[in-house]
């Protein structure tokens, strides 16, 4: 299958709430098909979704996910900004976070600053189709 790209990026609203995780992984494994990731890459991207709409959910003030999705010919990549709520992350489980997305994802940023989370992440797919 020869990968295709996108016109722009592919937004997504919705409330916060951990029902709504489903969705976002659909979302993301319907694009990641587009552009051939195979079925370890595929299962590396739900758990970068998982822990990353996690930390949005956990870490932010309830206010509607806005996610943002960015595709091209070799790479997947998620983005979103949240305001943090009153209790902050734990910093045991936000260093936990960071390590299981570096693990399964090329790239990635998890931060909480100056009132925000924030979270992205990159999944390329292998050369070695």
């Amino acid at each position: 299958m020869e990968p295709t790209t996108l016109d722009g990026p592919i937004e997504l609203a919705l409330p916060a709430d951990s029902r709504m995780l489903r969705l976002v992984r659909l979302v993301a494994s319907g694009l990641a098909s587009t552009i051939g990731l195979d079925v370890d890459e595929l299962d590396d991207l739900r758990i970068a979704v998982d822990e990353a709409v996690a930390a949005l959910l956990e870490g932010g003030d309830g206010s509607r996910l806005e996610l943002r999705f960015e595709v091209d010919a070799e790479a997947v990549t998620m983005a979103a900004t949240v305001p943090a709520g009153g209790a902050p992350l734990d910093p045991e489980r936000l260093e936990w976070s960071k390590q299981l997305l570096g693990a399964v994802c090329d790239e990635h940023q998890l931060e909480v600053d100056d009132g925000k989370v924030q979270v992205s992440f990159t999944k390329r797919r292998s050369t070695a189709a």
